[in-house]
């Protein structure tokens, strides 16, 4: 078999030290690690391209970035790899960035939840490029009493060298697959656009699986014409409620067994609306 990969590596990151016998090429931008992963990634390859990614982030990489735009297959295996490069990644306060292009390759990531974990590019130059992908500000909330116009004074009164507290994608995916509810999140045609574990492994669906799914999927076939009208007058009057207040309401896993959920919706955005199952 050929080896994965055989270009050298090679660094520009003054002082670095990386051993030159991993599978894969290497270079370096100022403090981040650039990956460059082979075409096909399988059980194989993918322990030796763990423990080099593994072994890049014990050299002080601050990023490490995946190039996998030239990966064209990419299975569980590979996928694991990255996962422990994550793991250990935000051990020790770096970053894991990952750059795809085939769409097989994405949809692994996606079955697998990396994509809720770690900031996916088009290209290892937009991946480089990127300062602090996937934080989100934490802005204050108007609360009782307190109008924007106050709320925008309060924000401007913070000192502008003052560091932002943020929370990542995967501090919020955490926090929703932590929760003991089944949530659901669809867009304005009724298409599941996000679905925690829990309501994954209530409907018997593996990760990711459930996404691009239409949310009749989720009740009896007998009742989907009955959704699909409450589902409509809802989207006219985006109110939160019991889902099973106006209709009659059942679950139905992935091999066609059913269950009697309890069942609330409530407006998320002005577009998706969301759902949870106790």
């Amino acid at each position: 078999m050929a080896p994965l990969c055989c270009a050298p590596v090679w660094t520009d990151a003054p002082g670095a030290a990386v051993a030159d016998d991993g599978p894969c090429p290497v270079r370096w931008a100022g403090s981040q690690a650039v990956v460059t992963l082979p075409e096909h990634i399988g059980v194989a390859d993918s322990g030796p391209i763990r423990e080099q990614l593994l072994g890049l982030l014990g050299q002080d990489a601050a990023v490490l970035i995946a190039d996998m735009t030239g990966t064209l297959s990419f299975d569980r295996s590979g996928a694991d790899a990255l996962l422990r490069a994550h793991q250990r990644a935000s051990a020790g306060a770096a970053q894991l960035r990952v750059a795809v292009t085939a769409p097989v390759v994405r949809q692994v990531l996606e079955a697998s939840g990396l994509d809720r974990l770690v900031a996916i590019y088009p290209s290892a130059e937009a991946a480089i490029a990127a300062e602090a992908p996937g934080v989100i500000p934490l802005l204050p909330r108007p609360g009782p009493g307190l109008g924007k116009r106050q709320a925008g004074s309060r924000r401007r009164r913070v000192a502008p060298d003052k560091p932002r507290a943020g929370i990542t994608p995967a501090a919020l995916w955490g926090l929703v697959d932590a929760l003991a509810d089944g949530v659901v999140l669809t867009d304005e045609d009724g298409v599941l656009v996000l679905a925690n574990r829990r309501a994954e492994d209530m409907f018997g669906w593996r990760p990711g699986e459930l996404i691009g799914q239409p949310v009749e999927s989720l009740v009896p076939a007998g009742l989907r014409s009955a959704h699909v009208t409450q589902r409509a007058g809802y989207a006219r009057e985006p109110v939160a409620r019991p889902m099973g207040s106006r209709v009659r309401l059942a679950g139905q896993r992935q091999d066609g067994s059913t269950f009697p959920p309890g069942s609330a919706s409530a407006r998320w955005s002005p577009r998706p609306a969301v759902s949870s199952w106790p």
